[in-house]
């Protein structure tokens, strides 16, 4: 927020007072702001108007014309004569003194429009702009603003350098010229997880921070839902359809599945059937988890949202993303609650679930990244220019300026210090100047045709040269570091200095040693973030025929996984498990729980198939001694696991186990 003020020159020691009507002549500085009565213009400034009576008319100034110069931010010399002669004021009006009385309100209502920088010839009066990060301050408060929070810059652009349409006024620099900016806000967070689990707490309850119980009951809601949806629109399946055998799914079942999922991301194979193979490479622990086809089932029906809800592709309020919005919205909100960030930040593309760009129907996802973790901080899901109030602000700022604004405004990491890292997609001079006003710092590459780049930084130059340019808090560098790059690379930066660090690299097992500007060391260290966390996910299981939008499903998934999997490491002080040795301990801790409800659930089937035998008799019996026999329902032929029991049926005798009844076909031809 920034608010204008006038300053008297210190060398005449004027201060601005008013008459407190309920003290004995005691005077205190006092703030105020006057309404333009020709407009709807308000301009906040000192309460400098005499008190108007039939005794002394002509001191009182012309109210009309004070307040035109007061419009375009201005105090003329006669003004600053009449407040030397005048060292105590009061208000003119009642109503004056009303708008004195909120001047709190009216603070907090500021917009954050540029504020007119004018001073007189002789430097004894200027109007300057004032920032700070609160926007409930008293009188009290401001009346304790230090020089150091006042930023003075010379020039009558700030109107327009909001926009990229204005061109910054750049001057070229050498270290020996430049002046450093000395910043009013600096990065004050400490980072690092925060509302976790105690030190050396399983994993598994590092996976429930953000696959939380509303996540699951969510899930489980809307699969029903949609399998029954389906149901009631396809009445005349066949008999043999599969579907036919679909039942509601329970929460543990559905960690069940997640759980099969994270394994498939770790033994990978081409094809869900080539899970429940029964040949010699069969992998006996998913038959053990799920049948395939209870797993298709799941898989089929699995949902995140209400279908009805949602408009078809046709409708002009259609969102291609409204299929996955709520898990992007949950995760969104987990990611920033139990973690907080280092100082630098990037953002960057990803193509999730799909085959990068060149698929028809990709999904270009941007994520918010640590730079120093590859923790992710953000999602946002770019709907298409469908909608008028998305086309319009892009067509005003650009694609890059509104992702990195809405990236950053989801997790609050605006007027905090933070530090962006962006590519040339993103970077431009708007964007940066609308970063600092928000006490955001931005570096990051930029593209030789933006508006606005000297013309000098346009053209060719030798290998190792560099080239200064300095508009305000913005720094523009330009740099060609070998000769296989046509022209140089240009780097913009807030909070850089001109300065060249040493480096050190290896090359064909030899350690070489360049020169390199800080600023574009500054930009390779904290870049590729969003790369780097890209490639630590383990991703889950994701068939070539699967819906787009699931794919982004499970990779949010995967992401939620790896955040969990950070906080895990730093939150842990003992020795660390390794990423894949952390997932397989939440699949075991899940498979314990599942097992344990469908063991009970099978039993209790079990107990009500036999109390409900016909009478001329179903069941099974103990075979005397150690004698056993091969259960005929759980035992696999063609070389798979083989199951033995001591108990038969008492009707056609052949092996069976007690929790193997309910599907013996004994059973059910004799019912």
């Amino acid at each position: 927020m920034y608010l204008e003020y006038c300053t008297p020159c210190t060398s005449n020691n004027m201060n601005v007072m008013k008459t407190d009507p309920d003290s004995d002549n005691e005077t205190q500085p006092i703030f105020s702001h006057s309404k333009d009565p020709f407009g709807d213009i308000e301009c906040p400034v000192l309460a400098m108007l005499p008190a108007i009576n039939s005794e002394n008319k002509e001191q009182s100034w012309n109210s009309v014309a004070i307040k035109e110069e007061l419009r375009d931010g201005l105090i003329t010399e006669e003004h600053e004569m009449c407040l030397k002669s005048l060292p105590t004021f009061v208000l003119s009006s009642a109503a004056e003194e009303e708008e004195e009385n909120d001047l709190a309100a009216f603070i907090s209502s500021l917009s954050d429009e540029d504020c007119v920088e004018e001073s007189d010839e002789d430097g004894e009066m200027s109007v300057h702009r004032v920032r700070w990060t609160d926007t409930h301050m008293s009188n009290s408060d401001i009346s304790d603003i230090q020089d150091s929070d006042i930023s003075f810059s010379g020039g009558d652009d700030d109107d327009t350098y909001h926009s990229d349409d204005a061109a910054p006024d750049f001057t070229e620099l050498t270290s020996e010229q430049d002046v450093p900016v000395t910043h009013i806000f600096n990065y004050m967070e400490i980072p690092g997880p925060k509302h976790v689990p105690p030190p050396g707490s399983e994993p598994i309850l590092y996976f429930y921070l953000f696959f939380n119980e509303s996540l699951w009951n969510m899930l489980v809601q809307e699969t029903n839902r949609y399998a029954d949806q389906f149901l009631a629109a396809h009445q005349y399946l066949s008999q043999g359809s599969r579907i036919r055998q679909w039942h509601e799914v329970t929460v543990t079942e559905m960690k069940a599945f997640v759980a099969v999922l994270l394994e498939m991301g770790i033994t990978r194979r081409p094809s869900i059937m080539s899970y429940w193979t029964t040949n010699s490479r069969c992998i006996p622990w998913f038959g053990k988890m799920f049948s395939r086809n209870r797993f298709q089932l799941i898989l089929k029906f699995l949902n995140v949202t209400n279908n009805s809800d949602l408009f078809p592709p046709s409708h002009k309020n259609y969102n291609p993303c409204a299929k996955f919005q709520p898990l992007v919205d949950h995760a969104n909100k987990l990611f920033h609650q139990y973690y907080t960030p280092h100082e630098h930040l990037s953002i960057g593309a990803a193509f999730v679930g799909t085959n990068t760009q060149h698929h028809k129907c990709r999904i270009k996802m941007w994520m918010l990244c640590d730079s120093v973790v590859p923790y992710c901080l953000a999602f946002y899901c770019y709907p298409g220019t469908k909608t008028r109030e998305v086309k319009e602000n892009i067509q005003k700022h650009g694609l890059g300026y509104v992702v990195v604004n809405d990236l950053l405004n989801v997790g609050g990491y605006l007027m905090k210090g933070f530090h962006v890292v962006l590519d040339s997609f993103f970077t431009s001079f708007q964007l940066a100047h609308y970063l600092y006003k928000k006490c955001t710092f931005l570096t990051g590459s930029l593209k030789r045709n933006r508006r606005h780049v000297p013309q000098e930084l346009r053209e060719n130059f030798d290998v190792g040269h560099i080239k200064y340019y300095r508009s305000k808090e913005i720094l523009l560098a330009g740099y060609r570091e070998k000769e296989s790059q046509r022209y140089p690379m240009l780097f913009l930066s807030t909070n850089s200095v001109i300065e060249n660090i040493k480096v050190t690299w290896t090359k064909n097992g030899q350690e070489r040693v360049t020169m390199r500007p800080h600023i574009v060391q500054q930009y390779n260290n904290y870049v590729d973030s969003t790369v780097k966390s890209d490639m630590a996910v383990t991703y889950l299981y994701e068939k070539r025929a699967m819906k787009h939008w699931k794919k982004v499903v499970f990779g949010i998934f995967s992401h939620m996984v790896m955040n969990a999997y950070i906080i895990y490491k730093e939150n842990t002080p003992r020795k660390k498990m390794t990423q894949q040795q952390f997932i397989s301990s939440i699949i075991e801790a899940i498979e314990n729980e599942w097992m344990l409800e469908r063991n009970w659930n099978e039993l209790a089937t079990s107990v009500q198939a036999y109390t409900s035998l016909p009478a001329e008799g179903f069941g099974i019996r103990r075979l005397a001694g150690r004698k056993e026999r091969v259960c005929v329902v759980c035992s696999r032929k063609n070389g798979g696991p083989v199951h033995r029991s001591r108990t038969i049926c008492i009707r056609c005798e052949k092996g069976l186990h007690g929790l193997c009844m309910s599907q013996h076909k004994c059973r059910m031809m004799s019912v």
